[in-house]
C-alpha cells in the first residue's frame, strides 16, 4: 500500500527540540506516512538527510521563488501547492502569522490544514494587533489545532480553539533516557570531572529565549559555594560565541564544558546532577522531559508552563530573583540531589503520557 504523503512546513530543520520530536514521530510512523518538508529558509538543516532516509522529500522555498518567478515566499508556497497536490499540510510553528500561509493552502485546494503550536511566545516578539489579526485568519484557514501544551495553545490560537485543541505531548523514548551509571562514569572521565563534583547542566540552542546569560550567572554564584562544580552546556546557536566569551571573562572556562550538538544527550544527562532551564518563555520543552526521565533535579523559570513539572524533583523559580537566590536554592537541595534514586522517575514520565509512542498514536489518528 502506498504511503500517504504529509507536507510539513517550517523555517528549517536544525538540531533543536521540535525537530528531534518531529523526526522521532516520523520514524515511528514511517510505515504509514512519508513526511515531506517545505522549508522557508534556504539554510541546510542537519536533519534534512535523516528525513530523506525515511522517504521524505525536502523542498526549499528559494528554489520555487526562482522557478515560479515569485517575489514573496508565501506566493511561491501557493504556486508549489498548485503543482504538488497534498491532502494535508502541517505547520510546525511558534508564529501566528503562518495562518496566512494556511489560508493560501486552502485556496490551493488542500483539504486538511494543521497548525501545531510549539511555544508560548515567538522569539523576537510580535505586534499584539497583528497577533490578534492572524488569530482571526485561523478561523478561515485552519482545520486542526495542535499544541505541545495548553499554555502554547492559549497563546497561539483563538480562545475557543485553544480550549479544544489537541494536546500532543512532547514525548520521548523513555528507555533511552533512563539513568545509566556507566554513561555517567564515561562522560565524567572524558572531561576529567571527579565523581565527587556536582555537575549542573543545560540542553538548548544558544538563543535569546534560552537565557544563557542568566544560566551562567547562576553557575557563577553556585561555583562560589562549590569551587569543584562543573557546568555542561549542550547545543549550538548564534549566541554561543558571546556566552563562551562571558565564561572566559568570569574565569570559569575550566569548569564550563561546551559540548555542541550531540546525538548522545541521554549519556550527558546521566553525567549531570542538576538540570537548569531559566528560559524567558517555552511551550513545553522536551529537554525538561528528558532530564526528568533521567531522574535529575530540575530547576525551571516561571516562563515555563506548570505542565512541565512531572516529578517532585522539579522546581520553578522566578526570573526576577537574583542568580544567587537560584544558587542558594540548589545548594539547599544538594543533600537530596546526592542521595537521589534516579531510576524511579521513568514510571512517572510514562504514566503521565510522555512516552513518544503515545504521541505517535495521537498524530496517526489525526492525519487524513
Amino acid at each position: 500500500m502506498e504511503k500517504k504523503r504529509i507536507l510539513h512546513v517550517k523555517n528549517s530543520l536544525p538540531y533543536d527540540g521540535a525537530t528531534v520530536i518531529e523526526y522521532r514521530l516520523a520514524e515511528l510512523l514511517k510505515d504509514e506516512f512519508a513526511f515531506d518538508w517545505f522549508l522557508i529558509s534556504d539554510e541546510e538543516g542537519v536533519y534534512e538527510e535523516r528525513f530523506r532516509q525515511l522517504g521524505g522529500q525536502i523542498f526549499h522555498c528559494e528554489y520555487f521563488k526562482k522557478k515560479y518567478k515569485k517575489r514573496f515566499p508565501s506566493f511561491a508556497f501557493y504556486s508549489f501547492l498548485r503543482k504538488h497536490r497534498y491532502n494535508t499540510v502541517y505547520f510546525d510553528t511558534d508564529f501566528s502569522g503562518r495562518s496566512y500561509w494556511l489560508l493560501l493552502a486552502r485556496f490551493a485546494g488542500v483539504k486538511q490544514r494543521i497548525i501545531h503550536s510549539h511555544n508560548s511566545k515567538t522569539e523576537g516578539g510580535i505586534n499584539p494587533v497583528l497577533h490578534w489579526f492572524f488569530k482571526l485568519i485561523m478561523r478561515f484557514s485552519v482545520t486542526d489545532y495542535i499544541a505541545c501544551s495548553r499554555a502554547a495553545a492559549y497563546w497561539m490560537f483563538p480562545k475557543d480553539k485553544a480550549e479544544t485543541a489537541v494536546i500532543v505531548k512532547n514525548g520521548i523514548d523513555t528507555r533511552l533516557f533512563t539513568y545509566n551509571p556507566e554513561n555517567r562514569r564515561k562522560i565524567r572521565a572524558l572531561y576529567n570531572i571527579p565523581e565527587s563534583s556536582c555537575v549542573l547542566g543545560h540542553v538548548g540552542r544558544f538563543c535569546e529565549q534560552k537565557n544563557h546569560s542568566k544560566l551562567i550567572g547562576i553557575f557563577k554564584e553556585f561555583h562560589k559555594i562549590h569551587p569543584d562544580s562543573f557546568l555542561i552546556l549542550i547545543g549550538d546557536g548564534e549566541l554561543k560565541d558571546k556566552i563562551e566569551q562571558s565564561v572566559s571573562e568570569l574565569e570559569l572556562s575550566e569548569h564550563v564544558k561546551f559540548i555542541g550538538n550531540t546525538d548522545n544527550v541521554a549519556a550527558y544527562l546521566s553525567a549531570m546532577d542538576v538540570f537548569l532551564l531559566p528560559s524567558l518563555f517555552e511551550g513545553l520543552p522536551i529537554s525538561v522531559i528528558e532530564a526528568e526521565c533521567s531522574g535529575l533535579y530540575v530547576y525551571i523559570s516561571d516562563g515555563i508552563s506548570n505542565e512541565a513539572i512531572l516529578t517532585s524533583n522539579t522546581k520553578k523559580l522566578s526570573l526576577s530573583i537574583d542568580d544567587k537566590d537560584w544558587a542558594v536554592c540548589i545548594e539547599r537541595d544538594l543533600n537530596s540531589v546526592v542521595n537521589n534514586e534516579r531510576m524511579e522517575s521513568v514510571s512517572n514520565i510514562i504514566n503521565k503520557g510522555y512516552d513518544i509512542k503515545e504521541s505517535a498514536k495521537i498524530i496517526c489518528n489525526l492525519l487524513e
